[in-house]
């Protein structure tokens, strides 16, 4: 029987990860994605610091099916399975329902949200190195960096991290994709369409779409002098997104 899925949070701001990450199996595993080639529609194949992807892609909710994330859940572009493949949750909004693949919950939630499961799926990584792990990690890692808190009785305002498991941070997360996009086509947020506005590490950048200005709105960081940030989540979005294309040829 799979176990439930509980990855607890602590509250957090989201941002880049560091360069190793040991898991409680002993496996040490780079975040570095294996070097890659392919073309992927609204995903640039170099790196632009303004231009991290299309609007499309990024609202592209079925780009990617339940199959086609437990086909790459099993053999990941580290040619071994994530512990994610075997692990089941349940999700926030759907009760009664039993447990469901964490596969299918990514792409529910992304549908749910109007999202590209992708970004749920990458950001996973370049926060905590979860689908990477082919060992179960040990409770307290933040799936998103985030501190989104499931309510209760005790603690109405949801700041329970007792409670905090990854199916309320998947919610979450998606949740604060799709209102980061919909902010930056409002002007609502601190990087704005075609303005001039620097990273929290010192970078000038000047989003070029909504999909990019709402990228920078989550994770403040441009990332290339330590591999972290937004280059990262270019990077592994888009190696995670060849792996599932090449995969349907």
């Amino acid at each position: 029987m799979r176990a439930v899925v509980r990855v607890l949070a602590s509250l957090a701001i989201a941002s880049g990860c560091a360069a190793t990450v040991t898991d409680g199996g002993g496996e040490t595993d780079t975040l570095a994605v294996p070097a890659t080639s392919g073309e992927i529609e609204g995903v640039p194949s170099t790196w632009n610091r303004d231009h991290l992807m299309d609007d499309s892609f990024f609202e592209a909710k079925d780009w990617a099916s339940a199959e086609e994330i437990q086909r790459f859940l099993e053999r990941t572009v580290w040619d071994r399975p994530s512990w994610l493949a075997r692990e089941t949750v349940v999700l926030v909004n759907e009760l009664p329902r039993g447990p469901m693949l964490v596969s299918e919950a990514i792409v529910r939630t992304a549908q749910a949200h109007r999202i590209n499961p992708l970004l749920l799926l990458a950001r996973m990584q370049v926060e905590k190195s979860l689908v990477s792990r082919s060992t179960t990690p040990p409770a307290g890692g933040r799936a998103f960096a985030f501190g989104c808190y499931k309510p209760t009785a005790a603690h109405p305002n949801g700041r329970d991290p007792a409670n905090a498991g990854f199916e309320a941070q998947l919610e979450c997360a998606a949740t604060t994709l799709e209102n980061q996009i919909a902010n930056a086509r409002n002007s609502q947020n601190n990087f704005l369409i075609r303005h001039d506005k620097t990273t929290e590490d010192g970078v000038m950048v000047r989003p070029a779409e909504a999909a990019t200005s709402a990228l920078y709105a989550y994770t403040p960081v441009e990332g290339t002098k330590a591999h972290n940030g937004n280059y990262l989540v270019w990077m592994i979005t888009r190696r995670f997104a060849v792996a599932i294309q090449s995969a349907r040829q």
